[in-house]
């Protein structure tokens, strides 16, 4: 009988959407506000599974009225359903789009999905600015 060593690591299969222009009033940890939203909107119960501030709440501008925040949907129907018909938050319809990962980069020679980062980068620094050698600091 073989054994496995080691930990094991699961992924959900979540969908991650952005959802531009939400006033700054909607809390996003209140119960009743996440069941308003899945009330009016029409998405199925835990379809919603969390919601959270693109920008920390006290990186906001003074007076600022709306932000954007990043949902995740527990299916892919979910999300669709929510991409084409819209969300209702806070009173308002606002749309969302699914929210794309960004290609890695070494953040020392700038090459685009690389398959390093920068600890371990045998190439050349380059300046991410103008791409002259040396570092973008200098």
């Amino acid at each position: 009988m073989a054994r496995f060593g080691g930990t094991s690591i699961v992924r959900d299969n979540a969908i991650l959407a952005i959802v531009e222009y939400i006033p700054t009033s909607h809390n996003t940890d209140a119960l009743a506000e996440n069941n308003k939203i899945k009330h009016n909107t029409g998405i199925g119960e835990g379809a919603l599974t969390s919601m959270k501030w693109i920008k920390p709440v006290h990186k906001r501008a003074v007076g600022q009225l709306v932000a954007h925040l990043v949902v995740q949907f527990s299916s892919v129907n979910s999300a669709n359903h929510a991409i084409w018909d819209g969300l209702v938050i806070a009173g308002k319809h606002v749309w969302d789009r699914r929210m794309c990962r960004e290609p890695i980069r070494c953040l020392k020679c700038q090459k685009l999905n690389a398959n390093h980062l920068a600890a371990r980068c045998t190439c050349r620094e380059t300046c991410s600015t103008c791409r002259d050698e040396h570092r973008m600091a200098e």
